[in-house]
């Protein structure tokens, strides 16, 4: 039976509670279904040469959010697909992430230059040597 005919059937039954509930009691799941809707409505439905400043902000952060998590799920499905993932590796990606996305909001500015990137790559890999080297102090 396709899933069209199930559906109004599966919403108006109970096991619309207990999917709802099961989806509040697994917060990743939650706040990627919240993050997707937000997605959707913001790079969806509206047009960037016509909305305001503040909300233009607003889905830059909620790109620079999108990019953290898919660093985050790649890390996950890494991990279970059998790669051994070390501390400094996650940071090391979490930090490429943050670097992405400076370089995506210094496109969207026009103000992406390689002079920008030869600037940026000093302080990124100070910033990483300066996170690692400080975490494995704190832990001896």
């Amino acid at each position: 039976m396709p899933l069209f005919c199930t559906l109004p059937t599966i919403i108006r039954g109970s096991y619309s509670v207990k999917l709802i509930t099961k989806l509040l009691k697994h917060g990743k799941r939650w706040y990627s279904l919240s993050l997707l809707t937000v997605d959707i409505s913001l790079f969806g439905f509206t047009n960037p040469e016509n909305v305001s400043s503040p909300l233009l902000i607003v889905a830059f952060l909620v790109l620079c959010i999108n990019i953290f998590f898919a660093v985050y799920a790649l890390n996950i499905i890494a991990g279970r697909g059998g790669f051994v993932i070390s501390a400094q590796q996650r940071k090391a990606a979490y930090i490429g992430a943050g670097v992405f996305s400076v370089v995506i909001a210094l496109q969207s500015i026009g103000q992406l230059t390689v002079r920008d990137i030869a600037v940026m790559l000093p302080f990124v890999v100070i910033g990483y040597l300066y996170v690692t080297y400080g975490q494995t102090s704190k832990q001896a």
